[in-house]
């Protein structure tokens, strides 16, 4: 017999819909120069819910995997709930882990050096954020901060690094992997929980459980 006050039916969209959720970035990115790839990751920086995005995704992610284990304690306490897919988890964790925190990663780097492209709250919409993009003056100053890297890190002159349009968010990508103290490198948590990236979470979050709840 279940407890007093204790939840014996649960059901929640997020986790027992067969279907992705709509904040989840499922798109790929195009195999396009680096600048319009991130032009394209930065369209995604923004807080609405019911539309792709980062943060809608970091935060979906993880309200799907506290509905799991939620599921999972309902029906050991003798409840009913709905069914978890298993295809569906692998799907969700994939999003998070291998897309949308490498993308954050190289935003992070960008931020670095253009620091007005992503923007607070306030001005994150999901409309706002379609019109911004890597425009000539940063790209740039990003084209600068690029070769430095490649300077610094002794990469020969025909790396993709050295001529943004060959490289792409791939070369940009491997090159933060071995850089740990640098912007887009560390632990994703720190990152997170930098600024506008915390900011830019929260809002998100606060957005995404209004839809839901």
């Amino acid at each position: 017999m279940l407890p007093p006050a204790v939840v014996t039916k649960y059901y929640d969209p997020i986790v027992h819909d067969m279907t992705i959720p709509p904040e989840m970035v499922t798109d790929t990115l195009d195999t396009l120069p680096l600048f319009t790839q991130l032009s394209t990751m930065l369209k995604l920086c923004h807080v609405t819910a019911g539309r792709q995005g980062l943060f809608g995704s970091v935060a979906v992610g993880a309200m799907y995997h506290d509905g799991v284990k939620r599921t999972k304690d309902v029906r050991d306490r003798g409840g009913q709930a709905g069914s978890i897919n298993d295809a569906k988890t692998t799907r969700m964790t994939n999003i998070v882990k291998n897309k949308v925190h490498l993308y954050l990663r190289q935003l992070c780097w960008m931020h670095s050096v253009v620091p007005h492209l992503i923007k607070l709250p306030a001005e994150a919409s999901f409309d706002a954020m379609q019109k911004v993009n890597v425009e000539t003056d940063e790209q740039k100053t990003l084209t600068q901060a690029l070769r430095c890297m490649a300077d610094e890190y002794a990469l020969p002159s025909s790396h993709p690094l050295r001529d943004p349009i060959k490289a792409t968010a791939s070369v940009l990508r491997k090159q933060l992997q071995g850089i740990s103290k640098r912007p887009g490198g560390g632990p994703m948590a720190s990152i997170l929980n930098s600024s506008p990236f915390r900011e830019l979470l929260v809002e998100a979050k606060k957005n995404v459980l209004a839809r839901y709840k």
